[in-house]
């Protein structure tokens, strides 16, 4: 039998993710093309810095992408689905749940990240942005912002898919048992590779019996990494309107990468901003006062934390839970007068975020996986500011399933494109 034959069950796919991508507003303009693989093509207001910080100093960023006249043309509005064509699907045999989760997901981007919409002011980004670039740009270039940014983003946006279109959870589901497949050989051989993986799955959230058994199988050492550092991370499911939280992602891949180099250079010294924490909250409580909690750790931002215009970002942020920024973009500029609201910002995500002291207990917990001296889990933590480590998404699952394939076959997959295939006749002699 042809293997590219009996497209009709993938049939379904098309009208599925028209109509999300009709939820964009009217004058946008949506199409969809087949070919190899799940992708989407669009200008984002937020995710499109990342590029910008891995090469600029911070305070040349915003003026590098944002003040461009041509990122406020009409073309900013054209938004490209691609999804593999029906008989490369079939080929692949993937499912049509996991078919469609993965147009879903790609969709997704489209929606919850703003794309065609226009890029921040000066001001917003670097009220939003500039203040969580702490490293060069080399640092983030090495680590590999994007990736970081990009699964950010990922967990948003499937989290809102699937609250505000509960008929895709299921779909989601699919995807990830397919991804997960395709992933068994990499699992526990990497501890970057198990952390990214791990913080995934968490942060998605799609948990059942067969999940369960593969996050068991990420090393205990990467888990525990990705607990410690959940309240930053979960800032991306912060509710909220998608306009206000699209810069999540690229603050919070931020954070995370500030929090891992500040762990990996100095954990005594974290160590002990903990322990002066821990004594200012117990020496506020005894006074009756608050401030003991602020003043052991962050000072940089200045005594009137809490007092910023972006007090209610800051709580939200510091809660560790469903609060966050949303947005994987880019962050640079000056800091723009606005260094009350960002020290306040500052304090609710560092104080539980950053440092996370209370939760863990002991100090470098994280950072000493592997020998007591902390040696071996230091040399861990820092692979992943050399950018090790990979979590498959959907185009990158996509990638991988096409090369076992072709593999199997012997021969590169034919993508027909929507054009009909035409077969050679051999002449035997």
């Amino acid at each position: 039998m042809n293997p590219y034959e009996s497209r009709k069950k993938y049939a379904s796919m098309k009208g599925a993710f028209l109509g999300l991508l009709s939820t964009l507003p009217e004058n946008f303009t949506y199409r969809m093309q087949q070919g190899s693989g799940f992708a989407i093509l669009a200008e984002f207001p937020w995710l499109g810095y990342t590029r910008h910080i891995t090469s600029t100093p911070a305070d040349n960023v915003w003026r590098q992408r944002g003040s461009q006249p041509w990122h406020r043309s009409a073309d900013l509005r054209d938004v490209t689905l691609y999804t593999p064509s029906e008989s490369v699907l079939k080929i692949c045999d993937l499912s049509l749940a996991a078919s469609r989760g993965g147009g879903r997901h790609e969709v997704g981007h489209a929606i919850a990240d703003r794309a065609g919409h226009p890029n921040p002011t000066e001001f917003e980004f670097n009220k939003k942005i500039v203040k969580h670039i702490k490293l060069e740009p080399q640092v983030y270039s090495r680590a590999n912002l994007h990736k970081w940014v990009n699964l950010l983003a990922d967990i948003r946006l499937e989290r809102w898919v699937g609250k505000e279109y509960p008929a895709s959870v299921p779909d989601f589901f699919a995807i990830q048992r397919w991804v997960h497949k395709l992933e068994s050989e990499g699992r526990g051989t990497s501890f970057a590779g198990d952390f990214l993986m791990a913080l995934r799955d968490k942060g998605k959230g799609w948990r059942d019996e067969a999940a369960e058994k593969v996050y068991q199988e990420y090393s205990q050492e990467a888990r525990d990494l990705v607990e410690k550092l959940e309240p930053i991370w979960s800032q991306v499911l912060k509710e909220g309107a998608l306009e206000d939280t699209a810069h999540l992602p690229l603050a919070c891949g931020l954070k995370l990468l500030n929090e891992i180099a500040d762990l990996v250079k100095d954990p005594e010294d974290k160590n002990a901003k903990r322990k002066n924490k821990k004594s200012g909250e117990e020496s506020g409580e005894e006074s009756g006062g608050g401030s003991g909690e602020e003043s052991g750790e962050e000072s940089e931002g200045g005594s009137d934390e809490g007092s910023g215009e972006d007090s209610d970002e800051g709580s939200d942020e510091g809660s560790g839970g469903d609060s966050g920024e949303d947005s994987d973009e880019d962050s640079s500029g000056d800091s723009g007068g606005d260094s009350g609201g960002d020290s306040d910002e500052e304090s609710g995500e560092e104080s539980e975020g950053g440092s996370d002291g209370d939760s863990s207990g002991d100090s470098d917990q994280a950072t000493s996986e592997g020998g007591k001296d902390g040696s071996l889990g230091l040399e861990k933590i820092a692979s992943l500011l050399e950018g090790e480590g990979e979590a498959m998404d959907p185009s990158s699952a996509m990638e991988e399933n096409i090369k076992i394939v072709e593999k199997k076959f012997g021969h590169k997959i034919y993508v027909p494109n929507n054009e009909n295939i035409s077969y050679r006749k051999l002449v035997l002699k």
